[in-house]
C-alpha cells in the first residue's frame, strides 16, 4: 500500500458545510480542481478509521482501492491512504459538508491535494454509483470525458491503459434505477416538494439556542436574525434562539481551503443519531453584503443555507432542485435563497413533523380580545411605567428589554430605539410581530446594539400613534474584537 497521508497537525482548520456559493460554501471549479490536483483517481473505499487527532478533532483515514489514475505524479498504487476531517469516534460523530465524506464500499472519484505541510487531503470527491452529479451537472462517465479534456490542455494526457480502467469502473457502478443508498434518506422524485436530502440525526430539544460572536460586523445582525425567522417560521416545532450563553456559535473569521464561503460543523451523537451541537462561520476573506450587490455574497441567503445544514439538512441531489435554498450553489449577487421553498420545507417536515394548527378555544371560554382602534381613530397613547434590561450590554451582543406599562395593542405595537446605529429621526424599530410574551401591559424585546452609547426607549401603537410620555434609557458598550 502506497499511504500519501500524514497526521493532521494541530489547528487543523475546520471544514463544514455548505455549499452554496460557489458553493454555499464551496465553488466548483473542475478546471481549477484538474490543474491542482495531485492525484485524480477513480476507486473503492475498502478501510475507514476515525481517531481524535492533536487538536481534538476528529478525523479519518481513508484507504481507497485504486481502480483508475487519471492523474498521478508517481507510480500508480494499488491502494492510497489519506486523512480527511470528520467521522464517527465512539459515540461521538462530526460532519462538515463542505468536506469530502466517505462510506465504507463506496464508489468514487476522488481529487487530492496537498496542504501547506505536505500532506495530501481529499478536495472534492464525487460518487460514482449516482445516475447525475449535481455538483457539475453531468453524468458520471461525462465527467471524467471532462477531466481527460482538461488533462489534454494542460498538456498531462491520461495513459489510455489508465483510460480503460477507469471509464469500465464508471459504467460498472452506474444503477439501473435511482435509489437510497448507505442509509441516507434520499429522496429522489422529480416534484418539487421531494427536493431534499437529510443527513442523518436530527435535533432531539423543541428549542435550540445559538450566540452571535463579536466578530460579527453589525450590518450582519438583521440579516442573520431574519434567516433565523424563516426557520422558525417553517410550520415544524422546532425553533432556534439568541441566548449569550449558547455553546453553539455563528461567527466571522478565516477559512482554510479554496473557494468556502461559510462553514457549519456539526457533532452528533451515532447511537440516537442526535444532533448536539453546531458552529457556523462565515468566511471574511470573501465581499458579502445585506442588499444584493454585484459581485458580494448574500448574508442572509447564505446564513438560512446554512442553518438549514445546522438543523440536519443537506443538499438536494436532483438536478430539477436548482431552485431549493439547500442546493448546493449560489452565485455573488444572488438573493433567491433568502426563502425557504417547497422541498427544503418539506425536508424539515420530514425530521420534525409539521406543526398542527391551534386547537379552538372551549366553548365556554371566550375567544381573547384584542384592543382596536375604530376607524378614523388615533390608537390610544401607550403608558410605560418600567423597563428591565438583562444580557450583555454591549455591541453585536442580543439585549433584552422587559416592557411594563398600560394600553399595549397587541396588534401594533412598536418599540423605538434610539442612540448610535439607529437611524436619527425614525431610531430603531421592534414591531409587533418580533415581540414576546406580548399583553396589554406587558411585552419583552431583543435589541442588538450596533454602536456603544447611550440609547433611549420609548413605546407607541403603530407607527402613526403618539410617542409614550415616560421613556427609558441603557448604555451599551462597545465590544473588544478579537
Amino acid at each position: 500500500m502506497n499511504r500519501l497521508s500524514a497526521l493532521p497537525r494541530a489547528g487543523f482548520a475546520l471544514f463544514v458545510f455548505a455549499t452554496l456559493g460557489f458553493s454555499a460554501t464551496k465553488e466548483v471549479d473542475l478546471k481549477r480542481d484538474v490543474r491542482m490536483a495531485r492525484a485524480v483517481l477513480t476507486g473503492e473505499v475498502n478501510r475507514l478509521y476515525s481517531y481524535y487527532g492533536k487538536d481534538g478533532e476528529i478525523y479519518s483515514d481513508v484507504t481507497l482501492r485504486v481502480t483508475g489514475s487519471l492523474k498521478q505524479s508517481r507510480e500508480i498504487p494499488d491502494s492510497i491512504e489519506f486523512t480527511t476531517p470528520g467521522g464517527e469516534v465512539g459515540d461521538v460523530g462530526v460532519f462538515f459538508t463542505g468536506t469530502p465524506q466517505f462510506k465504507l464500499n463506496e464508489p468514487v472519484l476522488v481529487f487530492l491535494e496537498e496542504d501547506s505541510a505536505g500532506s495530501p487531503v481529499a478536495t472534492a470527491k464525487y460518487e460514482l454509483n449516482e445516475g447525475f452529479l449535481p455538483e457539475v451537472g453531468m453524468k458520471p462517465i461525462e465527467l471524467l470525458l471532462k477531466i481527460r479534456e482538461n488533462l489534454d490542455e494542460i498538456g498531462e494526457p491520461v495513459r489510455e491503459q489508465e483510460w480503460e480502467r477507469a471509464s469500465t469502473f464508471v459504467n460498472s457502478k452506474q444503477p439501473g434505477t435511482l435509489k437510497k443508498s448507505g442509509g441516507d434518506e434520499i429522496v429522489r422524485n422529480a416534484g418539487d416538494a421531494s427536493c431534499y436530502k437529510l443527513m442523518g440525526p436530527k435535533w432531539r430539544i423543541p428549542t435550540v439556542t445559538y450566540k452571535l460572536d463579536p466578530t460579527l460586523p453589525a450590518s450582519f445582525l438583521p440579516a442573520i436574525s431574519t434567516a433565523v425567522s424563516s426557520l422558525n417560521n417553517a410550520g415544524v416545532p422546532l425553533r432556534l434562539a439568541l441566548n449569550n450563553f449558547s455553546a453553539n456559535v455563528v461567527s466571522f473569521g478565516p477559512i482554510a481551503g479554496q473557494g468556502i464561503l461559510a462553514q457549519t460543523r456539526v457533532s452528533y451523537q451515532p447511537s440516537t443519531q442526535t444532533i448536539v451541537a453546531f458552529t457556523l462561520v462565515y468566511n471574511r476573506s470573501f465581499s458579502w453584503s445585506t442588499t444584493g450587490e454585484v459581485a458580494k455574497f448574500d448574508v442572509q441567503g447564505i446564513g438560512l443555507h446554512e442553518f438549514g445544514h445546522a438543523v440536519g439538512l443537506d443538499h438536494p441531489p436532483a438536478a430539477s432542485c436548482d431552485d431549493q435554498t439547500m442546493w448546493f450553489s449560489a452565485g455573488p449577487g444572488e438573493t433567491s435563497k433568502r426563502s425557504l421553498e417547497v422541498g427544503d420545507l418539506a425536508g424539515l417536515a420530514a425530521m420534525y413533523g409539521a406543526t398542527p394548527p391551534p386547537s379552538a378555544p372551549p366553548p365556554s371560554a371566550p375567544p381573547p380580545v384584542t384592543p382596536s382602534v375604530p376607524v378614523g381613530q388615533a390608537p390610544p397613547v401607550p403608558g410605560f411605567s418600567g423597563m428591565a434590561v438583562s444580557g450583555q450590554q454591549i455591541t453585536s451582543s442580543p439585549i433584552t428589554l422587559a416592557l411594563t406599562g398600560t394600553s399595549f395593542l397587541t396588534n401594533m405595537l412598536q418599540v423605538v430605539v434610539k442612540g448610535p446605529g439607529c437611524p436619527t429621526t425614525t431610531g430603531c424599530i421592534i414591531d409587533t410581530r418580533s415581540l414576546q410574551g406580548l399583553t396589554t401591559t406587558n411585552a419583552t424585546a431583543v435589541f442588538v446594539a450596533r454602536g456603544g452609547g447611550a440609547f433611549n426607549v420609548t413605546l407607541r401603537n403603530s407607527a402613526v400613534g403618539g410617542e409614550s410620555a415616560g421613556s427609558f434609557r441603557f448604555n451599551v458598550a462597545v465590544s473588544q474584537r478579537r
